[in-house]
Formats: C-alpha cells, sequence, structure tokens
C-alpha cells in the first residue's frame, strides 16, 4: 500500500513505492543508495541478485506453507544422474516450527534457508544454486538433510504461486546421502561384525584348530529400504531401539523384527548402540 513504511529483507533500509501507469507496480531503495544485493541499481546484478532473490523467494514460501497461508507445498525434484530416473524429495513439516535465513550451524558455516524443528535443531536445510556448487568441504559440514536448490526453479515456481498457478518443481541439484533416490541408495551404511572365531576342543595330540562362523548373511527384500534408513537415523543420533520402534510403526512392524534385522548386519544389543 503507498504511504506504509517498507524495510528491505536484505540490507534491512527503508524502500519505497512507485506506482508506474505502464509497468508493474514495485520498490525502490531510497537514497543515499548502500550496498544491497536486491538493488540492481547498485551495480549488485547476476549471481548476487538472482541467488539473494531465490533465496528470500524460498523463505517466504516455507514460511507461508507452514503457517498455513498456503497448502500448496514446495515440490522438489530430482534427476538420478547414474540411471537418469526423476524422483521427488519432501520437506519434513516440524510443528512448531522456525524458518531461518542465513543459518549458522555449529561448524560455523551458514546455510541459506533453514527449517528448524521444536528444539531447534535443523530438520532440513537448503543451499541456493546460481552458478558456484556448495563444495565438498562444506556439504561434509553441513546436517543430514540438506538440499541445493536451482535459483531459477526457485524464483519462476514462486512467482506461479503468486499469479495464482500450479507452480513446477523446484529442481535439486544436489543433495545429502538421507534424500539419496531408492535406485541408488548406499545399502552399506553398517559394517557387518568380524566373524566370530570358535575354538573346538580336540585331542591334546592334535593341533587346535580355529573354526570360522560367519554372521547371518540370510538378507531379505526389506533390508536395503532399512539400512538406508537407519544409516540416516545413525547420523542424525537416534539410536536403534528409538529408530525401531518408529521405523516400525512405519512400515506397519513389531520394533523387535526391526531390532532383529539390525543384529543381523552388526548392531550392538548389549546397550543397544550402532
Amino acid at each position: 500500500m503507498p504511504g506504509g513504511q517498507y524495510l528491505c529483507p536484505e540490507c534491512n533500509k527503508p524502500v519505497g513505492i512507485r506506482i508506474p501507469e505502464k509497468r508493474r507496480a514495485h520498490f525502490f531503495h531510497i537514497p543515499p543508495l548502500g550496498a544491497c544485493a536486491l538493488n540492481p541499481a547498485n551495480g549488485a546484478k547476476g549471481e548476487g541478485h538472482q541467488h539473494a532473490l531465490a533465496k528470500h523467494f524460498l523463505y517466504a514460501w516455507l514460511k507461508k506453507w507452514l503457517s498455513g497461508e498456503t497448502t500448496i507445498a514446495p515440490a522438489i525434484e530430482g534427476k538420478c544422474s547414474t540411471h537418469s530416473r526423476s524422483f521427488a524429495i519432501e520437506i519434513p513439516k516440524p510443528s512448531p516450527y522456525q524458518v531461518e535465513k542465513e543459518y549458522r550451524i555449529p561448524s560455523g558455516r551458514r546455510l541459506d534457508v533453514a527449517v528448524l524443528n521444536e528444539d531447534g535443531r535443523v530438520s532440513m536445510g537448503f543451499e541456493v544454486f546460481h552458478s558456484n556448487h556448495v563444495g565438498e568441504d562444506k556439504g561434509a559440514e553441513l546436517p543430514a538433510r540438506w538440499i541445493e536448490l536451482r535459483a531459477k526453479s526457485i524464483i519462476s515456481s514462486y512467482s506461479q504461486l503468486l499469479e495464482g498457478l500450479a507452480p513446477d518443481p523446484l529442481l535439486a541439484v544436489r543433495w545429502a546421502r538421507y534424500d539419496d533416490p531408492p535406485c541408488c541408495k548406499n545399502h552399506k551404511r553398517f559394517v557387518p561384525a568380524p566373524p566370530t572365531q570358535v575354538r573346538i576342543p580336540v585331542p591334546s595330540s592334535y593341533q587346535p584348530e580355529t573354526v570360522v562362523i560367519p554372521p547371518p548373511t540370510v538378507e531379505m527384500s526389506e533390508d536395503s529400504d532399512l539400512l538406508a534408513a537407519s544409516g540416516a537415523a545413525c547420523s542424525m543420533g537416534i539410536t536403534p531401539k528409538e529408530f525401531a520402534k518408529q521405523y516400525g510403526k512405519k512400515i506397519g512392524a513389531s520394533e523387535h523384527w526391526v531390532l532383529q534385522r539390525l543384529l543381523t548386519y552388526g548392531v550392538a544389543k548389549g546397550d543397544w548402540r550402532w
């Protein structure tokens, strides 16, 4: 509304409103102009402007969806580079929630946008890609669930939402191992327990021999999904018993069954640890 007092979400400086006859109404930075990525007139063009705009659009969309202002969630689509198969990545919806921009994680790194759960932990982190990908060193320090989204797809999809159209999916370019596509899940998240050595009594005139009994090797069709989910739970600090209760409820199995399958792959039963 003209005459209102508004602040730029990037630099927190005052902005005014222009309503031209032949152009769309828009905000402008009130002089004196400082450095701001959302002010093209200040020379901040290219990646800085696109990146900042996409970051604010993603932040605004998540806020609208999590608060219930819109029921349309940001749909994320990735594509497996190995099998060329598209797959969907679901965004968690914690309650209560918090959405932060430029969220600093314990290592000192920053996430462009982060969704936090009720205890302040990162439920899912987001990085916006325009021309420079997240480096391997940064990716190794990010939370268990983070995803890198293409800036152009964020801007285009959120604009469609504002215009009352069905938004296209946001395009993922990189993601954490937690969200690997089903065709490429890394099933070797646990190292099986080493073979158990059992000495069999024999007459003293013979050299005692060692019989090696390997751990159970019978695999079930459900084990691949189980190992992928349990690997993520391990990285998030969830104990095997907590995981068994949650996962069993999700797939309709008993907690005992899940724990027995985990034992097969080397999970310690004594105090139930990975």
